[in-house]
């Protein structure tokens, strides 16, 4: 907003913008269509500068577009998609479900989306981590998928759907040692999830 103002203003002839076009490669055509809301934002991690190609953390298709075509063909035949689990796998995996013109039912078992990019947009030099849940729930909701909160899906849950296609995408959990003892440890999770219930507390 803040470049095109400039350029219609007459302040600047032209506004370079690498990263952001890294991000969303469609930048430009979505402002000449008004579809600014759905450009999808740097969040300013620097992955570009370290990887070579320069990739994207939150558009996969950046330097992948051989396998992963940023604009996303619809499937020869629509079917029905159920996703167990609203972290970004999750999401990812509906928004390109609806791009292909499925129809997508996704289970979160939280009162949340985004897993655990909302443990690390905690902090506040990741905080523009968040925009990358927020783009995709804004998509989801554009592309009309269902989205169902607080629904620990069971197996009866999956069926009565009646989905072509189940994904699970749960994410991973903590790693904890086989040891006696080890079911009295807590994770780094728990620590970002209630950090007062740590305070003034020794670790080992």
């Amino acid at each position: 907003e803040t470049a095109r103002q400039a350029v219609r203003d007459g302040i600047l002839d032209m506004v370079a913008m690498t990263r952001a076009h890294i991000a969303d490669p469609h930048l430009v055509n979505k402002i000449s269509r008004g579809e600014e809301k759905r450009i999808r934002p740097c969040v300013g991690t620097q992955f570009c500068q370290m990887t070579k190609p320069a990739t994207c953390i939150h558009n996969p298709a950046t330097a992948r577009e051989a396998k992963l075509p940023h604009v996303i063909a619809p499937a020869a035949a629509a079917r029905k998609v159920v996703i167990v689990g609203g972290g970004i796998a999750g999401l990812e995996a509906a928004r390109v479900s609806a791009e292909r013109r499925h129809s997508v039912v996704l289970f979160e078992a939280t009162d949340r989306l985004g897993g655990q990019i909302n443990l690390a947009a905690q902090f506040v030099h990741r905080r523009r981590l968040q925009e990358i849940v927020r783009w995709r729930e804004d998509e989801l909701a554009h592309l009309g998928v269902d989205v169902r909160l607080n629904v620990l899906a069971s197996a009866a849950d999956i069926l009565a759907e009646q989905p072509d296609v189940v994904l699970i995408a749960t994410g991973g959990t903590p790693h904890l040692y086989d040891f006696a003892g080890a079911e009295l440890c807590h994770s780094v999770w728990d620590g970002m999830r209630d950090a007062a219930r740590f305070a003034n507390r020794d670790v080992l």
